[in-house]
């Protein structure tokens, strides 16, 4: 019998990023040892997000943005064993400016759950759409049905640009916790700005 493999790991990128893009966040992740299948297309990003998991035959599937990198070699690590504790899922902490709902989810920029959960829940669409940001319909569906949302927690910005909770806010080039440890660093809006996300790769390359 074949066995079902644990895990799938996917960044995407439009094919309008630039190659270098590409080439540091693999860059990254070969230094962690850590596999990832890089997509360039040109599918809006829900589009992507939605079909991907649906195909998805492993246990497990964790998406990343082709801005985000991990900044331990124990992100896959630390993510199943959240995902194996309860029935949840768990992603970044994020929330949509351009519409009314005070709603924070897990964003897809490092977003990870099993697919049999995923199912479970009626495979919901993670396009945008007028209430949800794009992935923001999973965190919604979660809610509805009682299951757990977890998140790595914003820690700190480079450039803060959007409003969390309280006094706390994201933007370009935020870094993300677990445990009050950093392990996710995510550069936000790659398509007008490079220079953040290259410095941080080089960064963790030396």
């Amino acid at each position: 019998m074949i066995k079902t493999p644990i895990l799938e790991t996917y960044s995407y990128g439009n094919s309008n990023i630039p190659v270098d893009i590409f080439t540091l966040q693999k860059q990254v992740f070969d230094k962690f040892n850590l596999p990832i299948k890089q997509v360039e297309g040109n599918l809006p990003h829900g589009v992507f997000l939605t079909e991907t998991a649906k195909a998805c035959n492993s246990k497990y599937i964790i998406f990343f943005d082709i801005d985000c990198i991990p900044l331990t070699p124990d992100i896959y690590n630390i993510i199943i064993s959240e995902l194996e504790k309860e029935k949840c899922i768990i992603g970044i902490e994020q929330k949509c400016n351009c519409n009314p709902y005070d709603h924070i989810y897990a964003g897809p920029a490092c977003l990870a759950f099993s697919t049999e959960l995923y199912r479970e829940i009626g495979c919901p669409s993670l396009v945008q759409n007028t209430r949800s940001d794009v992935g923001e319909e999973l965190t919604w569906a979660c809610e509805e049905k009682n299951i757990n949302v977890k998140f790595f927690n914003a820690s700190s910005s480079e450039i803060p640009k959007w409003k969390l909770t309280g006094n706390r806010n994201f933007g370009i080039g935020t870094t993300y916790s677990h445990n009050n440890v950093d392990v996710i660093y995510h550069q936000f809006e790659i398509r007008k700005s490079h220079d953040n996300f290259i410095t941080k790769c080089k960064s963790v390359l030396s």
